[in-house]
């Protein structure tokens, strides 16, 4: 899937959908840096998408980043009360 996702942003990176996908598929096998990076780009393009901040904080979370991944889940409230 890792690679599907990687591909299809290739094709278009402006589809931030395809970051937070991507990052889901690396957070569960435990590449949690990568999805860390997937997400932040994604919140680039679009910082109103709760879905990256979500997926974000999780993998905060996964590396024992408890304060940053605070950050973001409130982000996620804030975004979707």
């Amino acid at each position: 899937a890792i690679q599907c996702y990687l591909q299809a942003i290739d094709i278009d990176p402006s589809l931030v959908v395809l970051y937070t996908n991507a990052a889901n598929a690396f957070a569960r096998v435990g590449e949690h840096e990568r999805a860390i990076e997937m997400t932040s780009h994604a919140i680039e393009l679009d910082p109103n998408f709760e879905k990256c901040y979500y997926r974000r904080g999780c993998s905060l979370m996964a590396l024992g980043e408890y304060t940053r991944a605070l950050h973001d889940l409130r982000r996620v409230a804030r975004l979707c009360p």
